[in-house]
């Protein structure tokens, strides 16, 4: 009962604030290049960075040049900042562990504000950016938005309430705003239903490890661990379903080290790691990209242990995602400036 008047509560403060906003009685600012927000309605990972990043490559493959705005969750500061690849130096600290993985990944600029309405004039006067893809925008209304795209994993049905009695941010009815629902193909029949009514805006989407490398960025073939003891070290929003995806692949997985998402690892974590990987003999650490931007800091005390990291490379899988990318060029065509 407390958790019910708390999750209604909680509704009261995000519809009274999405009332202001479609009722223009709250303002919203407007960029000079179309806004495409990626987000979600549940606390947790629903894989909104990835599906940015191969949004990203595949609009740099149609001469559409991004530029990604985030807050950088968990980042050190909060002054607002432009990063470009080799023209400036910063940690995963300085910008956040996703927008750290962001940078090594693509050649576009990243903007850094914790508050992202006010990274605009900012972005306004970036050089080649087409369009601005915002990580985790859906809820950030301020920000006039051009396209908006929502994942829904199967965490956020299993318990599709108000947090704090389930996950959601808001309720699924305010779907309505979203263009593109991407659904994770792993949901099942009766929670789909829960979506029925936007039916038409759905594409399937799935989360596929696609490889593994070392420390010295050598791939590694799974098959080759398949019969070793394995240790697991994640601090991402679904521990759980990192574990998963690997049970078949490892079916020795003795340990698995969860930690919240964007957890930093002091080097107390990590000596309690290594002491116990040790006493079970396990030479093998399988862990994601986003933990091994803040573990690899730490790369030398497994490698004195005789420990391996191994790194598990996750990537997005969208069924007919050639939708949203001509939607996209649709928008640019027509897209006039604000004045």
């Amino acid at each position: 009962m407390f958790l019910y008047l708390l999750s209604k509560f909680f509704s009261f403060i995000v519809e009274t604030r999405n009332f202001l906003f479609d009722t223009k009685i709250f303002s919203i600012v407007r960029a000079n290049s179309p806004i495409i927000s990626i987000g979600n309605v549940s606390f947790g990972g629903t894989g909104k960075t990835p599906f940015t990043i191969l949004l990203a490559r595949l609009l740099l493959e149609r001469n559409i040049k991004p530029a990604i705005l985030s807050r950088g969750y968990k980042r050190k500061g909060k002054k607002n900042q432009i990063v470009e690849k080799n023209k400036n130096a910063f940690s995963w600290e300085q910008i956040g562990d996703e927008m750290y993985l962001t940078l090594q990944k693509l050649d576009v600029p990243l903007v850094i504000s914790p508050k992202k309405y006010k990274a605009i004039p900012f972005i306004n006067k970036l050089e080649n950016c087409d369009v601005i893809l915002i990580d985790d925008g859906f809820q950030h209304r301020k920000l006039h938005r051009d396209l908006d795209i929502v994942l829904i994993d199967k965490e956020t049905l299993n318990k599709p309430y108000l947090f704090p009695k389930g996950i959601l941010r808001e309720p699924l009815k305010n779907l309505e705003r979203a263009d593109f629902i991407l659904l994770e193909d792993s949901v099942d029949e009766q929670n789909k239903q829960h979506l029925a009514q936007f039916s038409e805006r759905i594409l399937k989407y799935r989360k596929v490890i696609k490889d593994f490398y070392n420390s010295n960025n050598e791939k590694v073939n799974p098959q080759e661990l398949a019969n070793e003891k394995i240790v697991l070290v994640s601090a991402i929003g679904r521990n759980e379903n990192f574990r998963q995806s690997l049970e078949k692949l490892f079916p020795e997985i003795v340990i698995h080290f969860k930690f919240r998402d964007h957890h930093h690892y002091s080097t107390s974590d990590v000596e309690k790691i290594i002491e116990q990987i040790k006493r079970l003999n396990i030479h093998y650490v399988v862990i994601t990209e986003k933990d091994y931007v803040k573990l690899k800091t730490f790369q030398k005390k497994f490698i004195e242990n005789g420990i391996e990291l191994v790194v598990a490379v996750l990537e997005l899988e969208v069924e007919k995602i050639e939708l949203i990318l001509n939607a996209v060029e649709k928008i640019l065509k027509n897209y006039a400036k604000p004045k």
